[in-house]
């Protein structure tokens, strides 16, 4: 590891060996060129002839979502040492654009006397998602794309972004700035107010500090679970799983089940491993999410565009009566036979309705089926015309 940035998350600085731009190229930019070259991409960057970033972050901004979700190709379009420079070092410079679309905003709206909200940037991706089993630490501190399934959802906590601590003894007032990711932070065991000169004080005992919770600025966060696509997993391997870390406006918007690719950070966080909170440490990879998009394969199954006259077949032919049966026997029409276990997979298809007792108990309308058979009865085959 060759750098860290003060609150336990780690990573790497190393180059793509294949072209990328050298260190000394990527640090042409300092953080105020950063800011500038941002505005400036905010500004002026079109697409079929509209300014779709500076639309956008004014549009979130009446509506009171303070978010501007940013793809990070147009980025390397706009300027390919930026977008180099923020996918190489996101963690260093994603506050950079945070503050850049602050400013941004208040340039355009041209009021410079209200309390501006801070904005989240979301980075998005169009680059081929990396498999989860060949993220490796050189990717480590670097912007990676994934792909697969959200298998759950821890429910959306609190996080401090700035915490406001006080010593009981003498009342002297800290700030600590937590870093982005999974907190890793520890309060400070001794008070390291500076006595006056002359001043006779009794030194403050061990542990002062105690949060000021209505001094402390909190932002929501929620840990998921990411696992590799069924269609990824190699032959007679268990698919791999990663925690993935969201805040702010990502937070609940990801449910489990959900098919997702998400562009992120590829960091680690310190875990105490030794007796005692030793030295001995285990470092738990896991992926600081900065947006996501929805599986296109997920997508076009659903963004299914019916005509008229097809909208007009299915009524008659479910107003036929005969609807039930001719469903049964289209279902896996290879397979002779099991005319039972073909309607009960019609119906599984098709889901049930939910129904309400007088007593107010809600039963859901979800079917589930058990398949129990001899081997080489054709349980898989039926599994699988299902899933297609």
């Amino acid at each position: 590891m060759s750098g860290f940035d003060g609150e336990q998350i780690f990573y790497s600085n190393q180059n793509l060996a294949s072209g990328g731009p050298t260190l000394a190229e990527q640090r042409a930019y300092t953080h105020e060129e950063v800011s500038t070259k941002f505005k400036q991409f905010i500004r002026e960057w079109t697409y079929k002839n509209s300014y779709i970033y500076r639309e956008q972050l004014l549009s979130n901004y009446t509506t009171n979502t303070y978010y501007l979700k940013v793809d990070i190709d147009d980025i390397n379009n706009f300027d390919m040492k930026l977008g180099s420079l923020i996918s190489e070092r996101p963690l260093e410079f994603h506050q950079d654009l945070e503050q850049a679309t602050k400013e941004t905003l208040v340039s355009l709206i041209m009021k410079q006397d209200i309390e501006m909200p801070n904005f989240q940037v979301q980075i998005i991706s169009n680059e081929i998602p990396k498999a989860l089993r060949l993220l490796k630490s050189d990717l480590l501190g670097k912007l990676i794309t994934v792909r697969g399934i959200i298998t759950s959802a821890n429910k959306v906590q609190l996080k401090s972004k700035k915490l406001k601590i006080e010593c009981k003894n003498c009342g002297f007032k800290k700030d600590i700035i937590v870093g982005p990711g999974i907190p890793s932070f520890g309060i400070p065991r001794f008070c390291d107010r500076t006595t006056e000169q002359g001043a006779n004080r009794e030194q403050c005992p061990r542990d002062p500090f105690i949060i000021v919770a209505e001094e402390t600025e909190m932002v929501d966060q929620q840990v998921l679970k990411l696992q590799e696509n069924p269609e990824m997993i190699p032959t007679g391997e268990i698919p791999r799983t990663f925690q993935v870390f969201v805040d702010r406006y990502l937070t609940g918007k990801l449910i489990p089940g959900s098919r997702v690719k998400l562009t992120g950070i590829y960091t680690v966080v310190e875990s105490r491993a030794g007796p005692d909170g030793g030295a001995a440490t285990l470092r738990l990879p896991y992926i600081i999410v900065l947006g996501y998009q929805m599986d296109s394969f997920v997508l076009k199954k659903l963004d299914s565009q019916f005509t008229l006259e097809e909208e007009a077949k299915f009524l008659e032919f479910a107003r036929s009566g005969t609807a039930y049966e001719k469903i049964s026997k289209s279902i896996a029409s290879a397979i002779y036979g099991s005319e039972d276990i073909k309607k009960a997979i019609a119906c599984l298809l098709f889901g049930g309705s939910r129904k309400f007792l007088p007593d107010n108990t809600k039963l859901r309308g979800d079917i589930n089926i058990l398949l129990i058979g001899d081997p080489s009865t054709a349980k898989s085959q039926f599994l699988k015309f299902v899933e297609r």
